[in-house]
């Protein structure tokens, strides 16, 4: 099994968002989100496909070269912390045991 590629370093990231004119904070107002999920994703603390896909717009650098190791997983397999499909059955829900109570 082949190692998984490593991630651009955040700091990379962020300059490249120097470059093109974009912070974080204008990541988060445009995508309605705090700018702490913006640096979250960023450093590789969070995932979140949409914030990802913003910061790839941002910067011009392609999702397979920010994030390489959920994006770029030989054979088109999904690699660790890819975001799970939209599709997904929602978790089921128990109903809370009755306790005793009056009805």
């Amino acid at each position: 099994m082949s190692p998984v590629p490593r991630n651009l370093a955040p700091r990379k990231i962020r300059t490249a968002l120097v470059k093109n004119s974009m912070t974080q904070v204008g990541i988060a107002r445009r995508l309605t989100v705090s700018p702490s999920m913006v640096q979250k994703v960023i450093d590789g603390l969070a995932v979140s496909h949409r914030v990802r896909r913003a910061v790839s717009e941002a910067t011009g650098i392609p999702l397979a070269r920010l994030w390489p190791s959920s994006y770029a997983v030989p054979g088109g397999r999904r690699g660790p912390g890819r975001p799970r499909s939209s599709r997904m059955p929602p978790c089921p829900v128990t109903p809370p045991s009755d306790r005793g109570g009056a009805s």
